[in-house]
C-alpha cells in the first residue's frame, strides 16, 4: 500500500501504519478462521482482501485530493453520478469550502505590484522569526525582508538614542511599536480578503479529467478482482 498524498509526510507514514496494522490484522483473522481451508486458499483470500484494502485507499486519496483542490483552487468536486447524470451542485458549496487564502493576492506596498501568496513556497520564510520577528504576510517576500529590516532597525535606533533606558518605559514604547504593526498587518489583511474574494477563486479546468481518471480506476479495479476471483477458485479446484 502507498501513502496518502492528501496528508504532510508525518500523518501520511500515520496513516500508512495504521493501514498496515490493520491489513495484518485481518490476515490474522483469516489464518484463525480458516478451519479445513489450504494455505493456497488462505493467501488466494487474503489478495481479494488487500485489493479491498487497496480500493478503499485509492478512493480516500481521490477524495483527499479533490478536498484540497476545492479548499486551495474553490473547486467543487465532480462524482461519478454528478457526471453521469449531468447534474450540477449548489453554487454556494464553492465559496464555502473555498479558502481565500492559498489564492493569490496583491502586495500591499504601495511600491509593489506582485501577487503572491504566503502559502507557497515562501510558507516556511513567513513562519521563521527573523531576529525575533516574523515577516509580514500581507507583502510579498522582497517586500517583506524590506519591511523586517526597517523595523529591526527602528527599534535598533530608538534604543540607541540614549545612553540609558528605564525599563517601563523602554518595555512600553516596544510594545507600542510591536503592535502597532501587528494592528496594521491586520488591517491589510482584511483588506486583501475583500480584494481575493471579489475577483473569487480562480478558474480551473481539469476537475473532469481528473474524474475521468477516477472512473477509469475503477473499471481497472473491478478488472483485478475478476482476476483475484479466478485465482481463487483456481486453487480451491486444486
Amino acid at each position: 500500500m502507498s501513502r496518502l498524498h492528501g496528508y504532510c509526510p508525518r500523518h501520511a507514514n500515520q496513516d500508512l501504519n495504521q493501514a498496515n496494522v490493520s491489513c495484518k490484522r485481518e490476515y490474522e483473522n483469516l489464518r484463525q478462521s480458516a478451519g479445513r481451508k489450504t494455505l493456497g486458499v488462505i493467501a488466494a483470500e487474503f489478495e481479494i482482501l488487500k485489493e479491498g484494502f487497496r480500493r478503499e485507499r485509492r478512493h480516500k486519496d481521490a477524495a483527499l485530493v479533490q478536498e484540497q483542490k476545492q479548499r486551495v483552487l474553490g473547486v467543487r468536486p465532480i462524482s461519478l453520478n454528478q457526471k453521469s447524470n449531468g447534474t450540477k451542485g449548489k453554487p454556494g458549496a464553492q465559496e464555502d469550502a473555498w479558502d481565500w487564502r492559498y489564492t493569490l493576492r496583491p502586495c500591499t506596498s504601495s511600491h509593489c505590484k506582485a501577487y503572491y501568496t504566503p502559502y507557497s513556497n515562501h510558507y516556511t520564510y513567513y513562519r521563521t522569526p527573523i531576529s525575533g520577528f516574523l515577516p509580514q504576510e500581507t507583502l510579498c517576500s522582497a517586500c517583506a525582508k524590506t519591511e523586517l529590516e526597517g523595523f529591526v532597525e527602528k527599534i535598533k535606533e530608538k534604543w540607541g538614542s540614549r545612553c540609558g533606558w528605564d525599563h517601563k518605559e523602554w518595555h512600553d514604547w516596544y510594545a507600542n511599536a510591536c503592535n502597532d504593526r501587528t494592528m496594521e498587518q491586520e488591517y491589510w489583511i482584511k483588506a486583501q480578503e475583500k480584494c481575493v474574494r471579489e475577483r473569487g477563486p480562480p478558474k480551473w479546468v481539469g476537475r473532469l479529467r481528473d474524474s475521468a481518471v477516477v472512473e477509469e480506476d475503477a473499471i481497472e479495479l473491478k478488472r483485478e478482482r475478476k482476476s483475484l476471483m479466478r485465482k481463487w477458485f483456481g486453487s480451491m479446484s486444486a
